[in-house]
């Protein structure tokens, strides 16, 4: 048989094969049925994130060791922090659920980072996550606006049923009976719904630098606002409005833009919502000294009372910085950075193993390529993500999504590096089947 031949019918059987589109897979997987609404249809299951396996796995096998299409420095760090996690889990003697938790949230989150691939598909798998997040996220809104129209009532009937069996529940009836009024939607806790706004709003105007707003950039940013707002987080409202003004500052209309926010915000500041719950939580931070609403308090704790640090080497597993933050007894149950939370789950070198994947790596990238205008992007939602403890907690699907953002950044050419007729090639793919 003529290489020819050969070489038609493995075309053939290539165009006639079912082609899985990863990105809209990892996206679902991600960002829609993420941890919170797993754990709300059945708690059991709602920390391993099973569709992510089944997805990430055969991705992770095609294009790292068939394709070869990775970075060696990621790939060589990532086993490296494996074999530390492994001698880790020796000493823990944690079940087959840990096991699986740490390969779905934490490992091939990793190794996703690893991988290469095309410029243009990377811009078409920003496309495939806006198609479905720009959607979500105006349903979420709305359902929040509703929710504080009606004093919580949606967010108290989640409490009484979808998240009646895990702590969510708990926590918005105990807020909700303080007379606290934070926005906790079916994505979750406030902080990540204010972590989705953020997402929103920058991946949409990164698309834009590559292609066009899929929805007007004014509603971009008032959805964002507004979310941002009723999630009550000090932090992701002041990274909000650095974004809104960093956006915006090299537009024509960029007078109008700022003139419009500054009546939002003079609205905003003169609300109940501000006034009775975001203004006193302020207050009540200057007072004590301590904006961070306990966290660096209990890092006070620590050192006063002379109490354990981490293990150079091996932590002592998941959720152990918890364990070190309670017996401290200090106001929270956590020390909240993650940062501090990774070194005493996977000792300093783990911890700077993952760091190195999640920031410093990516950021070389972005400085060595002179994408001065993603670097500072970046910069900002690390910010976000290192103000909570969602990337260091095992059960979250916080560092997954994280990553899926990471490689799809990494991935993308240069605004300005792109061929004149590319905008025309991404809008004709029909989709990304990697």
């Amino acid at each position: 048989m003529s290489s020819e031949i050969l070489q038609d019918k493995r075309a053939l059987f290539y165009k006639n094969s079912i082609k899985i589109n990863y990105a809209f897979m990892f996206v679902i997987a991600l960002f829609l049925i993420n941890d919170t609404v797993r754990s709300a249809i059945y708690y059991k299951f709602g920390w391993g994130n099973l569709l992510f396996v089944l997805f990430s796995i055969p991705f992770v096998i095609r294009k790292i060791f068939i394709k070869g299409n990775f970075r060696p420095v990621m790939l060589y760090v990532t086993f490296s922090f494996s074999l530390f996690l492994l001698l880790g889990m020796l000493l823990w003697h944690r079940g087959v659920t840990y096991g699986f938790m740490t390969i779905s949230n934490l490992l091939l989150p990793l190794l996703l980072l690893c991988i290469k691939i095309d410029k243009e598909d990377a811009i078409q798998a920003l496309r495939t996550l806006l198609r479905i997040l720009n959607v979500v996220m105006i349903i979420v809104l709305l359902l929040g606006v509703i929710d504080y129209l009606t004093h919580g009532a949606i967010q108290l009937l989640l409490a009484r049923t979808l998240f009646s069996s895990f702590d969510l529940g708990t926590l918005i009836v105990t807020e909700h009976n303080y007379g606290i009024y934070r926005y906790y939607s079916i994505l979750g806790h406030p902080l990540t719904t204010a972590k989705y706004f953020l997402i929103f709003f920058i991946m949409n105007n990164i698309y834009a630098k590559h292609d066009k707003y899929l929805i007007n950039n004014y509603l971009v940013t008032l959805i964002t606002l507004l979310g941002l707002i009723l999630s009550g987080s000090k932090t992701a409202l002041v990274l909000g409005l650095v974004l809104f003004i960093f956006f915006n500052a090299k537009k024509n209309n960029k007078w109008l833009y700022i003139f419009i926010l500054a009546i939002v915000m003079v609205i905003f500041l003169q609300s109940s919502l501000f006034q009775d719950n975001l203004k006193q939580r302020f207050i009540q931070g200057a007072q004590e000294g301590d904006l961070t609403s306990g966290r660096n308090t209990l890092l006070e704790l620590l050192i006063e009372k002379d109490g354990e640090l981490p293990k150079l080497l091996v932590g002592g597993g998941s959720d152990y910085s918890r364990e070190v933050a309670e017996n401290l007894n200090g106001n929270i149950h956590n020390f909240e950075y993650p940062a501090i939370m990774l070194a005493y789950d996977y000792g300093i070198v783990g911890m700077l193993l993952i760091y190195f994947c999640l920031f410093l790596y990516p950021m070389a990238q972005f400085l060595i390529q002179k994408r001065f205008y993603v670097f500072f992007i970046f910069l900002i939602l690390a910010i976000m993500l290192n103000t909570n403890n969602g990337l260091a907690s095992l059960g979250s699907d916080t560092l997954s999504s994280f990553c899926f953002l990471i490689f799809i950044l990494m991935n993308l050419p240069r605004e300005k590096a792109r061929e004149k007729d590319t905008k025309k090639k991404v809008r004709k793919r029909i989709g990304l089947t990697w």
